[in-house]
């Protein structure tokens, strides 16, 4: 967001311009207001269940347009683990293949509610260079705790509900296509 003369956001309907209401740079989070989809579905987000080790999930973003397709993707993995680069704990890691344009989408769990937003991956460069290796599927996602406080904190109203059981896969992208959209910066 730091940086953007302006903000589009491409939907199933169409672009249309947003305007940020609030942002967390600490958190990398940011709330944008769209007047154009203010009737769309949306994202529903867990409450009063941890997210756990090993637990399946799937996320939604726009990875690698340039090169692939300007469509959502989902993706699938699993939290690998409970707290990010350095033991951040207002992170937990995904083991799935996170892309540029993945960043802010939806982490869901096996019931589609929503319990992290995606916020990028492990730099491989200095990883490389101490062990000969590049490291793989290792993202990392700002916990949903993290995104309730933070809508709290602006007054910001949102649907919650407790763990329910779980859904088909397709039925998580068919719901993460009502809310996720892609966020263009203009500068």
């Amino acid at each position: 967001i730091a940086g953007c003369r302006s903000l589009r956001v491409q939907s199933p309907r169409g672009a249309s311009g947003a305007r940020l209401l609030g942002f967390d740079r600490d958190n990398d989070l940011a709330l944008l207001d769209v007047p154009a989809l203010a009737d769309a579905r949306a994202a529903t987000l867990r409450t009063g269940g941890d997210v756990v080790l090993g637990e399946q999930i799937m996320f939604a973003g726009f990875p690698l347009r340039a090169f692939v397709s300007d469509e959502l993707h989902v993706s699938t993995g699993i939290v690998s683990a409970l707290a990010g680069p350095k033991g951040d704990r207002r992170y937990i890691q995904l083991g799935a293949a996170v892309q540029p344009g993945d960043s802010g989408g939806p982490v869901m769990d096996s019931s589609g509610q929503v319990i992290a937003v995606v916020t990028g991956t492990l730099d491989p460069a200095p990883v490389e260079r101490a062990t000969g290796l590049r490291p793989q599927n290792v993202g990392f996602a700002v916990r949903g705790e993290r995104v309730q406080r933070f809508l709290d904190d602006l007054g910001v109203s949102y649907r919650s509900t407790r763990p329910e059981g779980r859904i088909d896969g397709t039925r998580i992208a068919e719901r993460a296509k009502g809310f996720t959209v892609l966020v263009e910066c203009l500068k």
